[in-house]
């Protein structure tokens, strides 16, 4: 079972790595849903200059540098969707094992009631034992 989840995982990370780098190039350039709400409420201008985003790593899904003169190239488009796609998977990974770990982690045994001696050698002959929950109760 476990090799099969491996497989599986490995099979389902190379297609979402192959549609990242293969397909990410080829997607919209017209501004997402989040951009046209700030460009149509007339607000969009006041996120460029944000200091969030000249210090983010894949700005403009984009990364830096691969750029060509004429702005963004697939190349840097294709590496964003790449690292995008990669950061996910292992920020799920880490998830999942740390779930995992702690589901494995040995529960604490919980404190033994003490037992008295009369108790632990059962009821005088010729007596039933008393019925579960009811203790010393006549």
């Amino acid at each position: 079972m476990v090799k099969k989840v491996g497989t599986f995982t490995l099979l389902a990370l190379a297609v979402s790595l192959a549609l990242a780098v293969l397909v990410s190039p080829f997607a919209s350039s017209r501004p997402d849903g989040l951009e046209r709400v700030a460009e149509d409420g007339g607000f969009a201008d006041r996120a460029d200059g944000a200091a969030l985003w000249r210090a983010s790593p894949v700005r403009d899904y984009a990364v830096p540098g691969l750029s060509g003169d004429t702005g963004e190239s697939k190349l840097a488009v294709a590496a964003a969707g790449l690292l995008g796609t990669l950061g996910v998977f292992l920020a799920a990974l880490a998830a999942a094992r740390l779930i995992r770990s702690r589901r494995r982690a040995p529960a604490r045994a919980a404190p033994r009631p003490e037992v008295s001696a009369s108790e632990a050698a059962g009821p005088p002959d010729g007596q039933a034992p008393a019925p579960p929950g009811r203790g010393d109760a006549p």
